[in-house]
C-alpha cells in the first residue's frame, strides 16, 4: 500500500511534478482506471477524479467519462469502487452554478442516455453508441442492490438523468425486461429514504407518459401507494402522503384505461377515508393567521385528493357517470360537505370540498335527488360565538337543506371570523354546486322559482338571513342597494345573477313565477321584481358618467352588465315580461343611452344594451304593451342606427370577454387572486348570446309587420332548445328518431296553422264591424222615425231625401259586408280542408314510416342471423383446419418408415452436392493440366469441355 500510495502522490504532483497542469493530471488518473489491475489503485484513481470532478468537470468528462462507465460494468465485488463511481458520474452530471459552459451537466448526461451523443460538439452523430443501454441497465440493477449507498446514488443518478433526457430514459427503461419492475419495488423499500426517492422519480416518469403509466397501474402500484398513505398517517401526515398522492394522481390523469382499473379495484371506496380528517387529534400549531389546527401540509394534502376526485368525474368523460354513481353509493359527500362547511378549514380546501359535490351531482338526476333530501344541522355556535364566554344554554337548531345552506354560503353575508379576500374563493365554489344542482333539473329550478316571494314579515326580521328560502335570498340580494357597493356585495349581487340568470334561462314556468314577484318597500314603495332589476341597472349607471363621484368604475361595469345580461335572458322569448320591461318609461331611455355610450368608455355595455334592445324588439308582441314596435323601429332607425347596433353586437361576439366564458366550464381553484374582470359575462348569457345573435341581426333589419308575422315560428321553446353543453346522449339519440318522423310534416303543418289563425282574425274583425254598421243602422232608422213624427207639417221632403240616401248607402256597405263574410267563410272552409288533407298526408307518412321501420327491423334481425351462422361456419371450418393439420402432424411423428425415408433423402442430397463439387474441381484441374502440357510442348488434342467454354467466349 506505501508503494501504491507513493506513486499516486508522486502522480498528483509532488517533488517536480508540483507544477503539472490539471489536464495532465486527470489524463494520468484516467490512464489508471483503465489500465490498472489492482482494486486499491483504480479505487484512488476514482476518488481522484472524484475529487477533481466538481472543479475540472468539462475536461473529467472528456477524458474519463467513458473509462469511468466501462469500469463500472466490469465491477462487481468491490461496493466502496462502485460508489465511488457512481458519487463521480453523479457529480459530472450535477448542474452547479459554477459550471462553465452552463450546459457541459447537460451534455455529459446526453453520452450517457442518448445513443452517439458528442457533448464536445452538443450534436448528435451517426455512429451508435452501445454503452448507453448497458450503462441504464446496470443502474436499474444496481437500485436493487443490498448496499444502501449504492442504491441511494444510483437512484439519484437516473433521477438527474431523466431531468436532462426524461423521453430518451423512459423509452430504455421500457425496453428493459425488468426496468419498472425495479421502479415498483422501491415503494415498498424498508429504508425510508430509499423509498421517498422512488416515488420522486415515479412522480417525475408519469407526469407526460401513458406508457409506463400502465404498467405502473398493473404492477399493484395503487395497493402499494394506499398503504403507505394510512401507515404515515393519512391525509395527516407528512410530505410522503402528498408525494404519493401525486402520484396517483398522474398515473389516473387523462389515462382511462387506469381509471376503470382504478374503479374495478374498488380503490374509489377507499378515498373517503382519506377525507375523514380531525385536525384537533393532532398536536400541531395553528392554520395561518386562525386559530385551528389545519398546517399547510395537511391542507396540500387533502388538496390532492379533492383533485383526484374531481378528475375522475371530471364533466365531459366517459366514465363520469359510472363514478358518480361509485361515490355517492360509497358516501362520499357526507365528508365533502363537512370540510365544505367548516369555517376552520383553509379556504382552498373548502372551495375544492363544493366544487367536488357539484361535479358529482353534475347532471346526475339521482345524485341531484339524493342531494336534495340532504340535511345539515348547526351547531348553536355555529351561527352564534359568544364572545364574552359566558356560559348560555345551547338553542336548539332545526336541520336545514343542503342547497339552502350553500346558498346563504353564495349570496349571503361573509363570516365576521373570516375576510372577503379569501372567501370570494369559496363564494364561486358554492356558486358553481348550485349550478350544477340545477343543471338539466326542472324541478329544482320550478322549487326554487316558486320561493322567491319572501316568508311573512311577522316570522322575519329585516336583514336575517337564516329566515329566509333560497328565491327570496336571492331576491333580496340581487335588489341590495347599489350606490356604493363594497368588494362583498358586488360580489353577492353578481352570484345572485348568475344563478337567477340560470333559473330563468329558457324556461317560461320559472320566467312567469319571477314575473310575479313583488319586491316590498323598494326605494319606499312596492315593485315588481324585473322593474326593481331595471332601476338597479339605471342607478349603476350613473356611477360611469363622467361627472360621478365614484371612483370604482370596473365594480360599476360588472355589476351594470350582470343586470343587463340578466334582464335579456329573462325577456327572451316572454312577451308578457318585454310588455312588463316597456311599462317604464326610463326603459328605453336607458337603453339609447348605454348603446350610444363612447366605445372608450365600455364597448360591453354597448353590445350587451344592444342585444337587450334587440330582444326587446323581437318579442313586444303583446297588444297591450305601452310602447309599440313602431315606436321602436322608429328610435331604431332615426336614433340609433340598425348599423350601428350590429356593429356593436359583431365587436361583443368577438371579444375576449365571450371567448374566455366557454373556456371556463369548471371551477377552477388554482388563481386565487380577485379578479372582476372574469365576473362580466355569465355562462347562460353567452349561451343565449352565440345560439341567437344570427337571428337577432336579421330580426333588427325588420320592419314591425313582419316580425310580427314570422316571429312565432321561429321562437325556440325550451324543450326543443339545449345547449351542447347541457344536452344528454340519451337525448341525442331520441331526437335524431323524432326528427326522422316529423322532419316532413311539421313544418306545413304550422304555416297551415299560421294561416288559419290569420284568417280567423280577419273574419272577427269584419263581424264586429258588421255587427257595429247594424247597430248605427237600427239607431239612425229610430231617429229618422222620430223626426218624421215630429215634422209632419214642416218641410221633411228634403230631410227624408237626405235620410234615405244615407240609408241607401248603409245598406251597400252591409251587402258589400255580407260579401267579404262570405268570401272569408269560404276562404275558412277551404283552409280547413287543406288542414285535413295535410293531417291525412302526415297520417299516412307516419303509417309509412312504421312499416318501413318494421321491415329495416325484420331485415335486420335476418342479416345478424345470417352473419351470425356464417361466423359459427367459418369457426367451424378453422377448428377443421386445425383438426387436420394437427392429425398430419401426429401421423408423421407416429410413422417410423416416413421419417427414415426423409433421413436419406437429406443425405443423398447431400451427397449428390458433394459429387457435384467434386467434379466442377476435377474438371478444372484437368483443365490446369492440359495447359501445362501444351506450354511444354506436348501435342494434345482439345477435349468437349474445352470446346463449349470457347464457344462460350465467342
Amino acid at each position: 500500500m506505501d508503494f501504491f500510495s507513493k506513486g499516486y502522490s508522486a502522480l498528483v504532483g509532488e517533488g517536480k511534478n508540483l507544477q503539472q497542469t490539471p489536464e495532465l493530471t486527470i489524463q494520468k488518473l484516467t490512464d489508471r482506471v483503465s489500465a490498472s489491475t489492482l482494486i486499491e489503485d483504480r479505487r484512488a484513481a476514482v476518488l481522484g477524479l472524484k475529487g477533481l470532478a466538481k472543479e475540472y468537470k468539462r475536461i473529467v468528462g472528456e477524458e474519463a467519462l467513458d473509462p469511468l462507465l466501462s469500469l463500472l460494468q466490469e465491477e462487481y465485488e468491490d461496493p466502496s469502487l462502485i460508489k465511488s463511481i457512481l458519487e463521480t458520474i453523479n457529480n459530472l452530471i450535477t448542474t452547479e452554478e459554477y459550471d462553465n459552459p452552463k450546459e457541459i451537466s447537460l451534455w455529459h448526461a446526453k453520452v450517457i442516455v442518448e445513443v452517439g451523443y458528442d457533448f464536445y460538439y452538443s450534436i448528435s452523430l451517426t455512429k451508435p453508441n452501445l454503452v448507453n443501454d448497458e450503462h441504464i441497465a446496470r443502474l436499474l440493477a444496481l437500485i436493487g442492490d443490498s448496499d444502501f449507498y449504492i442504491k441511494y446514488n444510483a437512484l439519484q443518478q437516473l433521477g438527474i438523468l431523466f431531468a436532462h433526457s426524461g423521453e430518451a430514459l423512459i423509452s430504455k427503461i421500457l425496453v428493459s425486461p425488468v426496468g419498472v419492475g425495479k421502479l415498483v419495488d422501491l415503494l415498498s423499500d424498508t429504508t425510508e429514504i430509499i423509498r421517498n426517492e422512488g416515488v420522486q422519480l415515479l412522480i417525475l416518469m408519469t407526469e407526460k407518459n401513458s406508457e409506463i403509466q400502465k404498467i405502473l397501474a398493473f404492477e399493484n402500484t395503487f395497493e402499494i401507494l394506499f398503504s403507505i398513505i394510512i401507515e404515515e398517517g393519512g391525509v395527516g401526515g407528512n410530505i410522503i402522503v402528498q408525494d404519493c398522492l401525486q402520484l396517483l394522481y398522474n398515473l389516473l390523469g387523462f389515462n382511462i384505461s387506469n381509471q376503470k382499473y382504478f374503479r374495478e379495484t374498488s380503490c374509489i371506496q377507499r378515498l373517503p377515508d382519506l377525507l375523514f380528517f380531525d385536525p384537533s387529534e393532532n398536536d400541531i400549531t395553528g392554520y395561518g393567521t386562525q386559530d385551528s389546527g389545519w398546517k399547510d401540509q395537511h391542507a396540500r394534502n387533502i388538496l390532492v385528493v379533492l383533485e383526484i376526485i374531481r378528475m375522475l368525474v371530471q364533466h365531459g368523460n366517459t366514465d363520469t357517470f359510472i363514478n358518480q354513481k361509485s361515490m355517492q353509493t360509497c358516501g362520499m359527500v357526507s365528508p365533502l360537505l363537512q370540510h365544505a362547511l367548516s369555517l376552520e378549514a383553509p379556504s382552498t380546501v373548502r372551495a375544492q370540498s363544493l366544487a367536488a359535490v357539484g361535479d358529482i351531482i353534475r347532471s346526475n338526476s339521482e345524485n341531484q335527488n339524493i342531494f336534495q333530501r340532504i340535511l345539515i344541522s348547526a351547531s348553536p355556535d355555529y351561527d352564534e360565538h359568544d364572545h364574552e364566554g359566558a356560559s348560555t344554554t345551547p338553542v336548539k337548531v332545526l336541520p336545514e337543506p343542503a342547497i339552502l345552506v350553500i346558498s346563504r354560503i353564495a349570496v349571503g353575508s361573509c363570516p365576521p371570523e373570516l375576510n372577503e379576500e379569501s372567501y370570494h374563493l369559496v363564494r364561486s365554489a358554492a356558486t358553481y354546486l348550485i349550478k350544477c344542482y340545477l343543471e338539466n333539473n326542472p324541478d329544482a329550478q320550478l322549487a326554487i322559482s316558486a320561493t322567491f316571494n319572501p316568508p311573512p314579515t311577522d316570522d322575519i326580521l329585516e336583514g336575517n338571513e337564516s329566515q329566509q328560502s333560497v328565491g327570496s335570498l336571492l331576491v333580496s340580494v340581487m335588489t341590495l342597494p347599489v350606490k356604493q357597493p363594497t368588494i362583498s356585495d358586488t360580489l353577492r349581487i353578481c352570484n345572485a345573477l348568475s344563478l337567477f340568470s340560470l333559473l330563468v334561462h329558457l324556461n317560461e314556468d320559472c320566467k312567469m313565477l319571477a314575473l310575479k314577484v313583488i319586491v316590498e318597500n323598494y326605494n319606499g314603495s312596492d315593485c315588481e321584481l324585473l322593474l326593481a332589476l331595471l332601476r338597479q341597472a339605471i342607478s349603476i349607471s350613473k356611477n360611469l358618467s363622467p361627472n360621478s363621484e365614484a371612483q370604482d368604475s370596473s365594480q360599476s361595469v360588472l355589476l351594470c352588465s350582470q343586470y343587463l345580461s340578466t334582464l335579456s335572458l329573462w325577456l327572451y322569448n316572454c312577451p308578457p315580461c318585454v310588455t312588463c320591461f316597456l311599462k317604464d318609461k326610463d326603459a328605453s331611455n336607458f337603453l339609447i343611452e348605454n348603446i350610444s355610450r363612447p366605445v372608450s368608455k365600455g364597448f360591453l355595455l354597448q353590445g350587451i344594451s344592444s342585444f337587450l334592445f334587440g330582444v326587446v324588439y323581437e318579442f313586444n308582441s303583446e297588444p297591450n304593451t305601452s310602447v309599440k314596435n313602431s315606436d321602436l323601429h322608429l328610435i331604431l332607425n332615426k336614433r340609433l342606427g340598425v348599423d350601428h347596433l350590429l356593429l356593436n353586437l359583431s365587436r361583443l361576439n368577438d371579444s375576449n370577454e365571450i371567448h374566455n366564458v366557454f373556456s371556463k366550464d369548471s371551477f377552477d381553484s388554482s388563481n386565487q387572486k380577485l379578479d372582476l374582470n372574469t365576473l362580466k359575462i355569465g355562462y347562460s348569457f353567452a349561451v343565449l348570446f352565440r345560439s341567437h345573435i344570427n337571428q337577432l341581426k336579421s330580426t333588427i333589419r325588420k320592419d314591425p309587420d313582419s316580425i310580427a308575422v314570422h316571429s312565432t315560428p321561429v321562437v325556440n321553446s325550451p324543450k326543443t332548445f339545449e345547449p351542447e353543453e347541457n344536452s344528454k346522449k340519451e337525448n341525442q339519440s331520441n331526437k335524431k328518431k323524432s326528427s326522422k318522423k316529423s322532419s316532413n310534416g311539421t313544418s306545413e303543418e304550422t304555416v297551415s296553422k299560421s294561416k288559419y289563425d290569420e284568417l280567423n282574425a280577419l273574419l272577427l274583425a269584419k263581424t264586429n264591424e258588421l255587427s257595429t254598421t247594424l247597430e248605427k243602422l237600427e239607431n239612425m232608422s229610430v231617429s229618422n222615425k222620430k223626426n218624421k213624427n215630429k215634422n209632419k207639417n214642416n218641410n221633411s221632403n228634403s230631410n227624408n231625401d237626405n235620410d234615405n240616401s244615407k240609408v241607401d248607402d248603409l245598406n251597400k256597405e252591409i251587402s258589400e259586408l255580407k260579401k267579404l263574410n262570405s268570401d272569408l267563410e269560404k276562404k275558412l272552409e277551404s283552409s280547413n280542408s287543406e288542414i285535413e288533407k295535410l293531417n291525412n298526408q302526415i297520417s299516412e307518412d307516419k303509417n309509412k314510416f312504421i312499416t318501413l321501420e318494421s321491415n329495416f327491423s325484420e331485415k335486420e334481425k335476418s342479416l345478424t342471423e345470417q352473419l351470425s351462422s356464417a361466423n359459427t361456419k367459418i369457426s367451424s371450418l378453422e377448428e377443421q383446419i386445425t383438426t387436420l393439420s394437427a392429425e398430419n402432424k401426429a401421423k408423421k411423428s407416429s410413422d417410423p418408415g416416413i421419417k427414415d425415408l426423409e433421413d436419406k433423402i437429406i443425405e443423398l442430397e447431400k451427397e449428390q452436392e458433394d459429387l457435384l463439387v467434386l467434379l466442377a474441381d476435377q474438371d478444372a484441374s484437368c483443365k490446369s493440366y492440359r495447359k501445362q502440357l501444351r506450354e511444354k510442348g506436348v501435342d494434345i488434342p482439345p477435349s468437349d469441355v474445352e470446346d463449349d467454354d470457347e464457344d462460350l467466349e465467342d
